[in-house]
Order: structure tokens, then sequence, then C-alpha cells
């Protein structure tokens, strides 16, 4: 009986480590799987990664070898587009406008050639045809009106040359650069282009022509434009900051939101007609006759006194003021026989006054030109001397300066 319970009992107790050596067999066959496919997984992702290198190297070479193509072709094209230019200037004793068939041949595969071309190579273009000749204003230049030259980059790191009367008009010149091309871009003509976002800074463009032209975000900081034409420009929301603006004419321009802080607008600078609405001109000195003012009204800044620059037909003492009614009169100038001056009688040996209120309200609304000046300006012969003196609405005196030109601000 003993026996048997024996027996039973090791053929339990042989069971149970059957059982847990197969439980763990089974464990370490799962821990190997799972190192294996961890290995697996790590050997794939290496392999990817390697594999994505090479994809991104071999990608990076294939750019490359097509940049490389496709420059070669540009190179390519520019120089088969030089050579026949070429040969078409030789025929046509060095124009290529003095024959309308010719002119038609070089426009056509000049607008053609410079689509394909980046803005270095478009740059390159036009620089040659103006060094042969054919884009200088006044010389019937080429028509390249339409002419896609956006992105064109004409800084003076790469056209050093001068490129005095260059004819750009009617085309296509959307965020080109001209920047720095000191003296080099003197009288150029830029009519009815489209120059929205291009950038001339620094550059200078005096005596050019802007007419008509598409300037929206321009930025034109320091340029230096004395009598240059801005007519009729669209240049809004533009940055003409720190601009020498000398005798330049903006009648008719759109100039709205535009910046002309710290701009030099003196000497005849003129904005007839223009739309300055939203515009700033902080610490800038500005005529405002016929501009159109945010109320509407055309802005005024014609000579405040009444018969200031005497009239040869009026009589001195029905406006002015006279402390002796007889003792000035007015006669022609020595200067030019054509003019008017005050002067006193000879027989008049006393001190003489002559003054005249103005009302300026009537002139100009102070809520949108909050810092404007009454400029006095006059040419006085020894021993005169001019006074301005400025009083508020409710008689109160605000300043006076006295002497040839002064301005007192309002």
């Amino acid at each position: 009986m003993v026996l048997g319970i024996s027996t039973v009992v090791i053929t339990i107790h042989q069971q149970n480590i059957t059982l847990q050596q197969r439980a763990e067999d089974r464990q370490l066959a799962r821990e190997r799987r799972e190192l294996e496919k961890t290995i697996a997984d790590e050997k794939c992702e290496q392999e990817y990664n390697i594999s994505a290198e090479q994809r991104d190297i071999s990608e990076k070479q294939r750019k490359r070898g097509l940049d490389i193509q496709i420059q070669q072709y540009r190179n390519t094209l520019l120089v088969e587009y030089i050579r026949e230019i070429g040969q078409m200037l030789e025929r046509n004793q060095g124009s290529l406008t003095n024959n309308t068939i010719i002119a038609t041949l070089a426009r056509v595969q000049t607008l053609s050639i410079v689509r394909q071309f980046d803005s270095h190579g478009k740059a390159q273009i036009i620089q040659f045809l103006y060094e042969a000749g054919q884009l200088t204003a006044s010389q019937n230049p080429l028509d390249l009106s339409t002419a896609d030259l956006n992105n064109m980059n004409m800084n003076s790191s790469i056209s050093e040359l001068p490129m005095n009367e260059l004819s750009l008009a009617g085309v296509q010149l959307r965020f080109c650069s001209f920047v720095a091309q000191e003296s080099n871009m003197s009288t150029a003509n830029f009519v009815n282009s489209n120059i929205s976002h291009a950038n001339f800074y620094r550059a200078h463009i005096e005596g050019s022509i802007f007419f008509n032209a598409n300037a929206r975000m321009i930025k034109m900081s320091f340029i230096l434009s004395e009598k240059a034409t801005f007519s009729s420009i669209r240049c809004i929301n533009a940055n003409v900051q720190h601009a020498n603006l000398h005798k330049v004419n903006f009648a008719g321009a759109n100039a709205r939101e535009t910046i002309f802080t710290n701009v030099y607008l003196l000497s005849a600078a003129k904005f007839v007609g223009s739309n300055l609405r939203m515009a700033t001109f902080t610490d800038t000195d500005i005529s405002i006759q016929d501009v159109k003012l945010p109320s509407g009204m055309l802005g005024t800044v014609s000579s405040l006194p009444i018969n200031g620059n005497p009239d040869c037909n009026r009589s001195v003492e029905n406006i002015w003021k006279l402390s002796d009614p007889e003792s000035i009169i007015v006669v022609l100038s020595n200067n030019d026989k054509v003019h008017c001056i005050f002067t006193r009688k000879n027989n008049t040996k006393s001190a003489i006054n002559m003054t005249q209120v103005v009302n300026i309200t009537n002139s100009w609304n102070l809520e949108y030109w909050n810092n404007s000046q009454a400029i006095l300006i006059a040419r006085l012969s020894t021993k005169i001397k001019i006074s301005l003196i400025g009083i508020t609405s409710d008689r109160t005196f605000v300043e006076k300066v006295t002497g040839e030109s002064y301005s007192l601000f309002i």
C-alpha cells in the first residue's frame, strides 16, 4: 500500500516537472521569436535608412545633373541668341528697329527666350541688348512691351556699366532688383511697366520716367530721383523713405498708404491731383497744391497773402494795410522787366509798415495735415524786415519769426 502511494506521488511530481519544462520551453521560444523579430525590424530599418539616404543622394545627384543640363541648355540658347541678333545687326546697319520685319523678329525672339531664363540670364540678355544700343530710350529702342522679366536681378554687382536711358517700357518687372544702380539708371523709361514689388534701393534714377507704371509695394528707399516723372503711377503701399525727390512729378499718382518718411520733397515737387489717402509724411516737407485730400477736396498752397506777389495792375492800399497809404507803390522789377515789386516813394523817409491778416483755416484742414507749416519767403532789399505772426482762433499769440525765410508750425 505504501509502495503504491509512493509511485503515485513520484508520477505526479514528474508530470509537474514536465509541465514546467514545457512552459519554460515555450517562454524561451517566445523570447527567441521576439528577439529575432526585433533584430529583423532593426535590420529592415537600417536597410530602409540606407536606402532613403541613397535615394536622397541619388535625387540630389539627379537634380544637380538636371540643373547642369538646364544651365548648359540656357548657355547654348544665349550664345545662339547673341549670334542671331548679331547677324541681324550686321545686316541692318547696327539697328534692330530700322526695318519693321527685323524689329518684329527680334522682338518675338527676345520675348520667347527671356521666358526660359532665370533672374541672372534675363539680366544678361537686357545688358547685351543695351550695350548693343538697342534699348536706349532716345534712339528708337526695341519694343519689349509685355516681356516677362519678372524677378530679374540688375543689381550693381551684376551690371556695373552705366545704363542711362535704359528703355523697359511696358515690361513685366515684378520683384525685380535694381539695388544700388548708382548713376546707372538716369533717364530710364519705365512707362506703363509693371514694377510692383520691385526694389530700387539707393538707385540713381534722375530724370527717369515711371508714367502710368504699376508700382504697388515698390521699394524706393534712399533713391536719387531729381526731375523724375511719376505721374499717374500706382504706387500703393510703396516705401519711399529717405528718398531725394527733388523736382519730381507725382501728378495724378495713386500713392495711397505710401510711406514718405524723411523724404526731401521741396523745390517744385508736384502732387497735382494725386491720391495720398493714408500716406505717411513724417519729417517730410511737402507741397499739397491741388492734392486730393481725404475729404475729397483739393489742397492748396498758393500764396496766402492776397497780392503777395505784386500785381502791376492792382492798388496796394486796397489790399494791404499801410501805416502811410501814400508811401508804397508798385513798379516793374529791374531784373526782368516783367514782374512787379513793392517799393517806397523816393520822398518817404520814415519807417513804413505793411500788414495783412490771413485766415489759414480757409486754406487747409488741420485735422488731416496736423504738421502743416506757414512758410515765410521774401526777397528783401537792405534795411527791410518782414515778420510772420501766428495767432490762434481765440486770439492767443503763437509765435513770431522775422527775417527773409522762416517756417512757422501751425
